[in-house]
């Protein structure tokens, strides 16, 4: 025998001795509270949990019908008997409807254990009922999970993320940022063609896989069709979701997949959207798409971002234009980005790179070069952080050390800024001065090469004016400290020739050269 928790509501003592006497003659295991009014009863029931309640029709504060169904959610599902000493159909018919799975006349109940078989079948059809709810239950569930399942690569597919988008299960969260990213498998279709489409498919499922083992918890990554894949990712904000990104794109460059016994490789291109919460629907993924498709149109096998892809619709705007010098096409680019640039953006862009520009032209004028070379160095410090612009604003006003991953983003913004200005007009010594100007010295200087020296000249200039000015992450230092670090790297970092001529010149007023 099971053991069975039941409670009794009876008000009448002798009554209630009665009918526990007829629940636990000869069964040890059952056990029986008793209460003696329907409050009282409610209040047990938000308690404890019970396998069956028997409840006297008439209570003093209710009548069984109008407190079963109140009693409901109490109940938990707990099945409820009805007793009475009044064997009317009436009373009978009116516990059934309340919610009563059986009613009881009194004096049967006294006999013998016919109201423990009562009780012992409702406890059983209902644990019964229970059982086959539950596999039901899980068969629809299971039947759910399949229709929003890929059934080659086992990831989501777009019927999941249509039933995530009709409960609003994104509209809840209004407060932080999560992150969309598309990605697709570059040259796939040749992949078919050269190895057939059982290679095609196994190549999906493992890039599926890939993909998966990356994911944190409550990200999704789903089968969008074809070789189309879309990772979600909540709780991430732009720079987190580029690294992921990049992370993976790299572990997938760099794997060697096997076909038959030949081996090949592939790559991915993939495009990064990061949003509000609840923001999510089909015009972010839209996004997410057009910054895939920027990564096609620049070369594949990239990541490119959502910012990226404003600033080249900007910069499309502007190659169609009629300016043709590169300094004043910067200043319409920078002013049509206002909207989407952050503040640290901003300073960098207009102040510090005008600063650059001027203190970089002082440099090649106390060096001796002539004005057309100074014209050029003055447009490449200009534009020597142009890149930042893609840059999210909030690694750049990052405070707390940078991983090597933040960094390396950091640190493209160099190549990334070299293609823009080649699109403002820029010759391509002078984006090379761009491109170079982070590079130590050895490394910048090739051996009469004029760009070589223009951008050593633009990395001078940088160092001294980031050291000089405020930062998020530091505080500004004196002129007289910035030379002496740059001193100190003297040779290593820096070409001496160009920090021996930044020790003779004077600090000149930022807010002024911009």
């Amino acid at each position: 025998m099971q053991p069975a928790r039941i409670i009794l509501a009876e008000d009448e003592k002798e009554h209630q001795e009665l009918l526990k006497q007829a629940l636990t003659a000869e069964r040890p295991l059952v056990d029986v509270h008793v209460v003696a009014t329907g409050g009282e009863l409610r209040k047990a029931l938000q308690r404890q949990r019970f396998d069956c309640a028997v409840v006297d029709f008439n209570l003093p504060d209710t009548n069984a019908d109008e407190l079963l169904a109140a009693a409901k959610k109490d109940l938990h599902g707990c099945p409820a008997l009805v007793v009475s000493s009044n064997e009317a159909q009436g009373v009978a018919v009116s516990s059934i409807r309340s919610g009563s799975v059986d009613f009881v006349p009194k004096i049967e109940a006294l006999e013998g254990d016919r109201l423990w078989k009562r009780v012992e079948a409702a406890i059983r059809k209902t644990k019964r009922n229970r059982g086959e709810r539950r596999a039901i239950d899980r068969r629809q569930g299971q039947l759910a999970q399949q229709a929003e399942t890929d059934q080659l690569t086992g990831l989501y597919n777009r019927r999941y993320l249509d039933r995530q988008l009709q409960s609003h299960a994104y509209d809840r969260d209004r407060r932080r940022m999560m992150s969309c990213i598309m990605m697709d498998i570059d040259y796939f279709k040749k992949v078919n063609d050269i190895h057939g489409h059982a290679v095609g498919d196994a190549l999906l499922k493992e890039i599926a896989q890939m993909a998966r083992t990356g994911l944190s918890g409550g990200d999704a990554a789903l089968r969008w069709g074809g070789d189309e894949f879309l990772i979600l990712q909540p709780s991430t904000d732009l720079c987190e979701a580029w690294v992921w990104s990049k992370e993976l794109k790299s572990r997938i460059g760099q794997h060697v997949f096997r076909a038959g016994r030949t081996d090949y490789t592939v790559t991915v291109s993939m495009g990064v959207v990061n949003f509000p919460t609840s923001k999510m629907g089909q015009e972010i993924i839209d996004l997410a798409d057009q910054a895939l498709y920027l990564a096609k149109r620049q070369g594949r096998d990239r990541v490119c971002t959502w910012p990226m892809v404003a600033v080249d619709q900007a910069m499309t705007k502007i190659e169609q234009g009629g300016l043709p010098d590169p300094a004043r096409r910067r200043i319409e680019f920078l002013s049509s980005c206002d909207g989407i640039l952050g503040p640290t953006q901003k300073q960098q862009l207009w102040h510090h790179c005008a600063a650059v520009g001027s203190v970089a032209e002082q440099l090649g004028r106390t060096m001796g070069l002539p004005e057309e070379k100074l014209a050029a160095i003055r447009l490449g410090g200009l534009l020597h952080d142009l890149g930042k612009s893609v840059i999210p604003e909030e690694l750049l006003a990052q405070q707390a050390p940078l991983t090597k991953e933040q960094r390396a983003i950091i640190q493209s913004h160099s190549d990334i800024g070299a293609d823009m200005s080649l699109r403002l007009g820029a010759s391509g010594e002078e984006a090379a001065c761009v491109r170079d100007h982070h590079r130590a010295f050895p490394r910048a200087y090739t051996k009469g090469s004029f760009m070589g020296l223009g951008a050593r000249l633009i990395g001078v200039a940088d160092a001294l004016e980031a050291m000089t000015e405020e930062r998020p992450y530091r505080s500004a230092r004196s002129h007289e400290e910035a030379l002496f670090e740059l001193t100190r790297v003297s040779g290593t970092q820096f070409d001496p020739a160009v920090v021996a001529a930044a020790c003779t010149i004077k600090p000149i007023d930022s807010s002024a050269a911009a």
